[in-house]
């Protein structure tokens, strides 16, 4: 990417986009599980439940984004999270804009490098800042404003540390992992020095 003009899409190949495609298929699928949890946990937690899984949202496009090392790929990512999440949700298409804000937010620090980075310390930073904007999005509906000071203080401290070690963190062991069974070994994260 270095000195390259990025070119939306043009610049990917069939492989790029199926293996994109696979990771948000299948942990579009694995997050629905957390969506059906959410209602009851939410009532019964209240803002604790934010901090427990505000990372694992981001952890499809920052997967996509470690894999590929294509700007967007956590945006088309997050499509496919959100169609494969329509109709196995009782949320409807309302998921697609969870998943695409997700998306959105996972892209923002990558793009500040200009996607030259992508080691454990910039998908950790990613993961937090993912979380605390997926944060801000939901704390004037679900009321988190009128908490107070120190909870409000805790919930974005905790939120930013979920999105750090269940984002950022989450998504490289994963990686890692699915490296070392070498399907992805024409890509950087799954080359020997990498993982």
């Amino acid at each position: 990417m270095s000195g390259a003009r990025c070119r939306g899409l043009k610049d990917w190949s069939t492989r790029d986009l199926l293996v994109v495609a696979a990771l948000g298929v299948t942990l579009g699928v694995a997050l629905v599980p957390v969506l059906y949890a959410s209602l009851p946990l939410q009532a019964a937690l209240g803002p604790l439940y934010q901090v427990l899984v505000a990372g694992l949202f981001s952890v499809p496009g920052l997967m996509a984004l470690y894999v590929t090392r294509r700007p967007g790929a956590a945006l088309v990512n997050g499509v496919f999270v959100g169609l494969v999440q329509v109709p196995l949700t009782p949320f409807g298409w309302t998921v697609m804009i969870g998943a695409l804000s997700a998306a959105v937010a996972c892209e923002l620090p990558f793009l500040a490098t200009r996607y030259r980075r992508f080691g454990l310390p910039m998908l950790v930073t990613a993961g937090a800042v993912a979380a605390l904007l997926g944060l801000a999005l939901v704390y004037v509906p679900l009321g988190y404003a009128a908490l107070a000071s120190a909870v409000q203080v805790a919930l974005v401290l905790g939120t930013a540390t979920s999105g750090a070690v269940l984002g950022g963190l989450l998504a490289k062991l994963l990686s890692d992992a699915l490296a070392r069974t070498g399907v992805l070994s024409s890509y950087a994260a799954g080359r020997r020095e990498e993982v």
